[in-house]
Parts: C-alpha cells; structure tokens; sequence
C-alpha cells in the first residue's frame, strides 16, 4: 500500500508544478512547441528533467494545462 504523504508535501509539489508549467509556458512561447526542450524547461524551473516527468506526461500535457489554466481564468 502507497501511504499517504503530508500535506506540506503535497503543497510542495503544487508549487513545482506551478512553476514547472510557468516555465513551461515561457519557453514554449519563445520557442514554440517544436523547439523548447524538457531539458531547458526544467533548468528554468530548477528541477530535474526526471521532475518535470513527475508533474508532466510530455511537452504537450504541461501545454494542455496551461491553455485550460487560462481559459478557466478568463472564464470566471
């Protein structure tokens, strides 16, 4: 069985995936989706690439969040 982790934990990681994604959003937009890499990306964040996968299936997922992150802003 997984133990559940603390919360401070988990708000850890909400914070690297917050920032995770913030870097995310600027590379690609300087870059575009082709040319930004996980490896800058997670340079940016401070994390490893290792850690990018942690909060991000691919380039495309950290995207997708990022598009439905704004829309839910400009929704509200």
């Amino acid at each position: 069985l997984r133990a559940e982790r603390p919360a401070a934990d988990r708000a850890d990681d909400a914070a690297a995936a917050e920032r995770v994604a913030e870097k995310a959003g600027q590379r690609l937009a300087e870059r575009g989706l082709a040319g930004a890499k996980v490896e800058d990306i997670a340079k940016r964040a401070g994390v490893s690439k290792g850690a990018f996968y942690l909060h991000f299936e691919s380039k495309e997922a950290a995207l997708k969040q990022l598009v439905e992150s704004f829309l839910a802003r400009t929704q509200t």
